[in-house]
């Protein structure tokens, strides 16, 4: 099944699950958006670093043979909204499935949420992998200890 994943900036964890193994078929996307560099103001070297670890992060797994597609903040291609760049390249792949992880920021929880929802395709999101325990572990160990 061919499948859309994307990575978010701060998803970059190469033990992630996902790249255990090489697979055709999946597709990682990766974008600098001014969406997210200008809803809250960012000194600039810390952007600069942001991205740059970006790119690094994609050349490296992209050699280990993972397929990916970049897009970086000066592309003509680059439609600068996360909704925009998901559709485009879900047609441009011919997606039948997208993938995320779970983003750390609520406001970008909600948003993919949302676009999800406007799918033709189905989604999913998986955990990032890079806490102690998974998002929901904690409530639901608390919501059966009060039963």
């Amino acid at each position: 099944m061919r499948t859309l994943r994307l990575l978010l900036g701060d998803q970059l964890n190469q033990k992630h699950s996902w790249f255990d193994d090489v697979n055709d078929d999946v597709t990682y996307l990766m974008a600098e958006m001014r969406q997210e560099t200008d809803y809250v103001k960012h000194h600039i070297q810390k952007v600069v670093a942001f991205f740059l670890s970006m790119r690094n992060f994609s050349e490296e797994l992209s050699e280990k043979g993972h397929r990916f597609i970049y897009l970086k903040i000066n592309d003509k291609d680059n439609p600068q909204e996360l909704e925009k760049i998901i559709k485009k390249y879900l047609d441009e792949t011919k997606a039948e499935k997208f993938e995320y992880q779970l983003p750390d920021e609520y406001r970008l929880d909600e948003q993919l949420k949302s676009i999800c929802k406007n799918l033709s395709i189905g989604s999913e999101a998986f955990d990032s992998e890079h806490f102690y325990t998974t998002r929901y572990e904690l409530k639901n160990f608390f919501s059966e200890k009060s039963n």
